[in-house]
């Protein structure tokens, strides 16, 4: 049996690799009010994770349905050694699940989006569980990598990119 291993920790952010199963966890103090729940129960989580790292994230799309939505997170070129000069774009099915009114989690599953021009990441049984106790936001992600034959060193790379992401969503809302 593996246990996950660290791959880095630091700025309240501890995030660990098993195979191709990530975690990532983060602790911090916020400003209330915070408004993160809404933002992730009506999917605008994700503009803001592209207003937040557009050096990373250069566009975002959420195609809205009844109980899913499918989003689409364009990724710019930081693999270009493997890779080449490609566009890569990350996109999952994603389901709201509110659990009160200081806590919520969005599930996403791996879907068949196709986008031409651009490499596909494929990632799947995403997790992510935002909880606010008194001024304290709790971030806990959790994703797969699904891409065969990926280096180890870039599947490291992509937990990277969502390191930087709930790090710079966590800087938005701390004091």
């Amino acid at each position: 049996m593996t246990h996950y291993k660290i791959i880095t920790e630091k700025d309240n952010i501890i995030l660990k690799k098993k195979d191709n199963k990530f975690k990532l966890e983060a602790v911090k103090k916020v400003k209330l009010p915070c408004g993160i729940i809404d933002l992730v129960e009506n999917l605008e989580i994700y503009n803001l994770f592209k207003s937040l790292n557009e050096e990373m994230v250069y566009k975002c799309k959420i195609y809205k349905k009844d109980n899913n939505s499918d989003v689409i997170l364009y990724i710019k070129n930081f693999l270009n050694d493997y890779y080449l000069d490609e566009n890569y774009y990350i996109t999952f099915s994603n389901k709201v699940n509110r659990i009160d009114q200081n806590h919520i989690e969005l599930l996403g599953t791996k879907n068949d989006i196709i986008k031409d021009g651009y490499k596909k990441l494929d990632i799947d049984n995403i997790h992510l569980d935002i909880k606010l106790v008194d001024s304290e936001l709790n971030i806990k992600l959790k994703f797969n990598i699904v891409e065969d034959e990926m280096p180890i060193y870039i599947e490291n790379n992509i937990g990277l990119v969502f390191r930087k992401i709930i790090k710079n969503l966590i800087k938005h809302f701390s004091e």
